[in-house]
């Protein structure tokens, strides 16, 4: 009951015009029409009751406690209609995924030909995770094909994380070219250096230090270096020290590094700490 009230308390702001439920017009099944809400049934409520509708936000709890013995009935049918809704979205998600499995471009066909919005983004996503595993190359082929816009962005994404944990310098090109400057991408570049390092330390390191923006760089390093610790922990923190700019990525990558060798040899971590972290 509490969250109907909030809900119309925000639509009174609005006119009471019951914008929100405007989303719900297109739920329609062949089988059954759902209940809608009016767009005049809170104001030709308020009107009987003869309550301005365009009243003050001081009268708002007044006014919601006038329209809504009427609109509850209509309110609650609308949630029956939003979880039938969202039982058809689940089924879909998960027939595509199925699916994908056994036939990865009808999957891809069928998730692009869905309407606008985050089924069809979650629906590319989940292709593109298994079409990855399946594919790497045409994957990335399909998912560049896709048309400009958010829904791209988000299923490159998620391929280039799939790709990164076997492919590491595969998924670094590919997500640097296909994606535009932006957090989620700096994201994948941190993530994808990460699993390079696991596997070739030097490598990844040389490339790290070469890139432009200095924040993304010491970023990159900190992982880089945290991940080379797992082999030789004084090597790692000596490039921390020296190729990570002071601040917090730097005491980052050293407390990392440390915690690390802690666990290893309790004794040598205590000495390093001495000489990489005397503030402690």
């Amino acid at each position: 009951m509490n969250k109907k009230i909030i809900a119309l308390i925000s639509l009174s702001i609005l006119t009471l015009t019951v914008i929100g439920f405007f989303a719900f017009y297109r739920l329609k099944t062949e089988s059954k029409t759902e209940p809608v809400v009016s767009t005049a049934s809170v104001t030709q409520v308020a009107k009987s009751k003869k309550i301005n509708p365009e009243v003050k936000v001081s009268q708002e709890v007044e006014v919601v406690q006038e329209v809504l013995p009427e609109v509850e009935p209509e309110v609650s049918q609308l949630a029956e209609v939003q979880d039938e809704d969202n039982s058809m979205r689940d089924q879909m998600l998960e027939r595509i995924r199925s699916l994908a499995e056994s036939d990865v471009l009808s999957a891809a066909q069928l998730a692009e030909g869905l309407d606008p919005g985050d089924m069809r983004r979650e629906a590319l996503n989940m292709v593109a995770i298994v079409f990855a595993n399946q594919n790497v190359e045409a994957s990335m082929k399909w998912a560049s094909s896709l048309p400009a816009g958010e829904d791209r962005d988000s299923a490159i994404k998620y391929l280039s994380y799939e790709i990164a944990m076997r492919e590491p310098v595969t998924a670094l090109k590919y997500g640097m070219d296909e994606l535009p400057e932006s957090t989620d991408r700096n994201e994948l570049i941190k993530y994808a250096a990460l699993q390079w390092a696991s596997t070739d330390p030097e490598a990844a390191l040389f490339w790290a230090d070469q890139i432009a923006d200095e924040a993304l760089r010491d970023a990159v390093l900190t992982n880089v270096t945290t991940a080379w610790s797992e082999r030789d922990p004084q090597t790692a923190l000596r490039f921390a020290k020296q190729m990570i700019n002071e601040g917090r990525d730097q005491n980052d990558a050293i407390a990392s590094i440390i915690a690390r060798l802690e666990q290893q040899d309790p004794e040598a971590a205590k000495e390093l700490k001495q000489d990489y972290m005397p503030q402690q």
